[in-house]
């Protein structure tokens, strides 16, 4: 399965399981409606700053779902490596 397929899988089971519509998260996350669905159906792979965007409040389910799916990669918390750096 490709890796924009399981993010999208995933990006669409958060906000249903949260009751929201793709509009509800637009709004939320301050992205436009079409991107979110380009996102959900894997058509478009979301960058850092989009997930950075649209995801503060499915950190801990984002890296569930990377753990699950065996990925190599890992999430950072951008405040973290800000503080490490000065």
């Amino acid at each position: 399965m490709k890796k924009t397929t399981i993010i999208g899988a995933r990006t669409r089971s958060l906000r249903e399981n949260r009751n929201w519509s793709q509009e509800d998260l637009a709004r939320e996350s301050g992205l436009k409606r079409p991107h979110i669905s380009l996102i959900e159906t894997g058509d478009r792979m979301p960058g850092a700053e989009t997930l950075v965007t649209a995801c503060p409040w499915c950190e801990r389910n984002f890296l569930d779902a990377i753990s699950t799916n065996g990925a190599r990669m890992k999430v950072y918390d951008i405040v973290e490596l800000v503080q490490q750096a000065i």
